[in-house]
């Protein structure tokens, strides 16, 4: 390989990685927020029908 076929390192790999990283993380956290409200939601539908039923906590 010769000298003059490489660039000097100027960090955007270092740059690129750290978007995708950050970009998986803001997935992630999207998927959990869902998942999350969609459990409380099921939680919360539960508690009422065992209200209805009687059933108090």
């Amino acid at each position: 390989m010769s000298e003059s076929t490489r660039t000097r390192p100027d960090g955007s790999a270092w740059r690129k990685a750290q978007q995708d990283v950050a970009a998986r993380n803001d997935a992630a956290r999207q998927r959990g927020r869902s998942e999350r409200a969609q459990a409380e939601r099921r939680d919360q539908l539960k508690r009422a029908a065992a209200t209805q039923r009687g059933i108090y906590r």
